[in-house]
């Protein structure tokens, strides 16, 4: 026997988009504008190659 362990949907609604996943996942991550983001103000920030 098969066993599912994904949360059924209610009925009539559709499966979130992965754009609705993420964002519900990392929304609360993030600040609430770019005014708020801190980080180094004087060095260099090395990025790895994917997200240069």
């Amino acid at each position: 026997m098969i066993t599912s362990t994904a949360k059924q949907l209610p009925a009539g609604r559709a499966a979130p988009s992965a754009a609705e996943v993420f964002h519900a996942r990392y929304a609360s991550r993030l600040p609430a504008s770019l005014e708020k983001l801190v980080g180094p103000r004087h060095r260099v920030v090395e990025l790895p190659v994917q997200t240069s």
